[in-house]
Order: C-alpha cells, then structure tokens, then sequence
C-alpha cells in the first residue's frame, strides 16, 4: 500500500478496516524512514544527503481513529504544494500505531503490600507505515540489474542474488520475473521490489524452490524488472544459471 501524489493528484484516501473482532485505537502520524541497501528501513530525524520529506506538502484527518470490528474508515489526505518547491520526489510514511484501549492505565503498578516494590507492565505498541510520495515538476528514473549469482542451498533449494541499481531522481518500484531465456512465462516472481530515493542501489536476495531450480540449473536465465510507475523503466539481464 502506497499513495503517490503526481501531476494534476492533489487528493488521495486510504481507507482503514479492523479485521479483528474487538474495537481498536490508532493514532496516525508521519514518520521519516531511510531505506537501507537490503531494503529495511530505519528511522530518522534529520534529513540526510538527498533525503526530501513529504511530510509538510500533505495534509490528513483524522489523525486518531477508532475501529468497530469490520467497520471502515477514511483517512483523507490534501497535497498543498509551495510555489518554489523544487523538482523532485518527497516522501514520509505515515504511520499508523495501535493504541490499547488501557495504555494509560496500570503501566507501573504498586504490587507489594509495603509499597516497596513495582511491578512494571509493559504493552506492545503495533503498527504499520506507508509510503506518501509527491513528484513534482522533471522526475526520471532508470534502473540496471549487475552482480546476479545463482548459489544452491542444502535443503534442495536455490538463491539468487542480485543488485537493482537506480539513477535519476526518482524511486523505483516495480516487479521482477526469472525467465528461462526464451521462454515467454515467468519460473518465479517477486512483486512490490523499490528502491527510494536517495538510495542509488539496493541488494536482493531471493529464495527459489527446488522446482524453479530444476527448471533453470545449466540453462540462461533472464532477469526482467518492470517498474510499474512508468513502463519505460523496463530492464533485463541474462546469466547462466550453473546449480548442477
């Protein structure tokens, strides 16, 4: 789940459903994340070399919801963009936490009978966090798949790994298809593979059956990525699969 703000959008909605079967609590906010070169994130503050924040050009509301059981609810979101706003791609995450209904309530507790002793209850905040993107004014993005290395596992299987490099000043995201050279059906996939801004270059590390590794060991093998926000970006690489 991700929202981008490009062109003419100046109005998005994310719509939220409990799947559970009691009423629950988020409180919504923005965070700052980094990706890192095996694609996890970290958090920051301050914004580093590259780094561009959406969190100033999007508006929402609500920023605090409660959820019946099956019930939905619409966050609402507003670009608003500044005259002089520089070419290029912003983003934050925003970020939505679970807040249980009895957070404020018994956190320290006075357990022994002299007051001596405290019993400390702690409550496991969940939540999740999507990606807000605004494009504004030239943005471009390219890619290039290098370093691809087929190596067999113990158990039967295979991995591929790989490194999807990005130029231009835009994110990638996009799918990638494994292909015995030649044939038109993928043997795997993998869907929903990005590569932020300002990261130039991002490690992959896939995980294929013993099926897929019998379809392609000793054969060429072609390696197509897709992005899916503009379908010029659409790249391939071939390598022999040695996994005999």
């Amino acid at each position: 789940v991700r929202v981008v703000f490009e062109g003419r959008t100046r109005v998005a909605e994310v719509t939220l459903v409990n799947k559970g079967d009691t009423k629950s609590n988020y409180r919504i906010s923005f965070e700052n994340r980094r990706m890192q070169r095996d694609g996890q994130f970290e958090k920051i503050e301050a914004p580093g070399e590259g780094d561009m924040f959406a969190e100033n050009l999007v508006r929402y509301a609500p920023r605090r919801v409660t959820l019946e059981p099956n019930a939905p609810q619409t966050l609402r979101l507003m670009l608003r963009k500044p005259s002089d706003l520089v070419d290029g791609e912003y983003r934050s995450h925003l970020h939505f936490a679970a807040v249980p209904e009895d957070a404020k309530e018994n956190s320290i507790e006075d357990t022994a009978s002299g007051g001596n002793t405290l019993s400390i209850r702690l409550t496991p905040i969940y939540g999740v966090t999507i990606p807000i993107i605004v494009r504004h004014g030239e943005v471009n993005a390219d890619a290039e798949i290098s370093n691809l290395d087929f190596s067999k596992n113990n158990d039967g299987t295979a991995s591929l790994a790989m490194v999807l490099k990005r130029t231009g000043n835009m994110s990638l995201y996009g799918d990638l298809h494994i292909y015995v050279d030649g044939d038109e059906e993928p043997v795997a996939s993998k869907r929903g593979i990005a590569v932020y801004v300002p990261n130039q270059d991002r490690e992959l590390t896939f995980a294929l059956s013993a099926d897929v590794r019998q379809a392609i060991s000793g054969k060429n093998v072609r390696i197509k990525y897709t992005d899916l926000t503009h379908s010029s970006t659409d790249i391939s690489s071939v390598a022999t699969a040695h996994l005999n």
